[in-house]
């Protein structure tokens, strides 16, 4: 019985050659593109694992505007880490590459809490701009 279904799917292969060859191929680029896929997850989420609290590791990325255009990745001004270590209590430990050790809830509601206090200073700024550009027009 078995060897009678490898026959008639050997036959139905090689009647129908180009049908075969592209069901075949295609079949192969999406299980090596499945195979990639996983192995890239599987490193993103193995980065921090080594350490003993690696779940207290944290990274700063950073979103930056010029021109228009949004610059973003991990890089962050030379002096950000000791200045973290001053202002946020949370911050236990800090390395050259950005990597924050911190308490993740009260990290979020001083984030939250940072973000209001930039938006009203933005706000300020927006309004001094504005008031400054109307009386340069009068």
């Amino acid at each position: 019985m078995l060897k009678n279904f490898f026959k008639v799917a050997f036959r139905s292969l090689w009647k129908q050659k180009g049908y075969s060859f592209l069901n075949i191929f295609g079949l192969a680029i999406g299980m090596a593109c499945s195979l990639l896929i996983l192995l890239w997850i599987r490193d993103e989420e193995a980065v921090d694992n080594f350490h003993a609290k690696g779940d207290r590791l944290y990274s700063v990325y950073e979103r930056q505007y010029y021109d228009g255009k949004i610059e973003s990745g991990h890089y962050t001004p030379g002096v950000l880490p000791d200045e973290m270590k001053k202002v946020l209590p949370e911050v236990v430990d800090t390395d050259e590459k950005g990597y924050k050790s911190v308490e993740y809830t009260k990290l979020i509601a001083l984030l939250v809490e940072g973000m209001k206090e930039q938006e009203k200073k933005i706000d300020a700024q927006q309004k001094q701009i504005e008031l400054l550009l109307h009386n340069k027009n009068k």
